[in-house]
């Protein structure tokens, strides 16, 4: 519950991109964006190769599961890419990942993870952090139409 606490914190009080949420299919300051800019990727330090995904939510804060990261100790992260073997992609450093208190790696229950980045990554046309949902949200209905993205 703490964690779930302390991410609905961050979401209310954190810092977030003026672009929230918005998929992009354009060109800004002659730069393709991004058409997911909130999706990042997690790279091995071992393997050099992509483990899992997750979301910005953040300009310092990505959610993503936390099956992910009960092995893989050493990793980096990147965001703003539409294609992993680019060699000008920004590497970003990971501070902590948090798991979900209550995760179970059994059942995958409260398969949820908190990672903190060493910085917050600016703002630009191929990074913008996902919008969460608040508890009054009347948009989500079920039976709606959704878009899930990952590598």
């Amino acid at each position: 519950m703490t964690l779930l606490f302390n991410l609905l914190s961050l979401v209310i009080v954190g810092k977030v991109f003026s672009s929230c949420g918005s998929k992009s299919l354009r060109i800004i300051n002659g730069e393709v964006a991004a058409v997911w800019p909130w999706m990042v990727s997690f790279q091995s330090v071992s393997q050099n190769r992509h483990f899992c995904g997750g979301s910005l939510i953040t300009p310092q804060f990505v959610l993503s599961a936390a099956h992910c990261f009960e092995h893989n100790k050493t990793f980096f992260m990147i965001a703003g890419a539409n294609n992993l073997n680019d060699p000008n992609l920004i590497i970003h450093e990971v501070s902590s990942v948090t798991l979900h208190e209550n995760y179970n790696s059994t059942s995958l229950e409260n398969d949820i993870a908190l990672i903190k980045l060493t910085e917050e990554i600016t703002d630009s046309s191929k990074v913008s952090p996902i919008c969460l949902p608040s508890h009054t949200d009347e948009s989500l209905i079920i039976n709606q139409k959704v878009i899930i993205s990952g590598w």
